[in-house]
């Protein structure tokens, strides 16, 4: 049966350095069927005025931001 972490710290792993520095990243889980999850890396300090805004992917693959070409 699929689930998935509702947490980060869920995952008993930290974002590297590098990233936590420049965003907040969390997940959320879609109960389904069939499950889900979809990750966001919401920019913070310098990195809140950066063209591509809040980051998501799912499970899927599908990937958004608020402009084209940030990932």
């Amino acid at each position: 049966r699929r689930n998935y972490a509702a947490t980060v710290d869920a995952l008993s792993m930290a974002p590297p350095a590098d990233v936590a520095a420049r965003y907040t990243v969390a997940i959320a889980v879609v109960a389904g069927p069939p499950a889900g999850f979809q990750v966001s890396a919401t920019p913070i300090g310098t990195q809140a005025t950066d063209r591509c805004g809040l980051l998501t992917i799912d499970q899927a693959g599908n990937r958004t931001a608020v402009t084209n070409r940030c990932w």
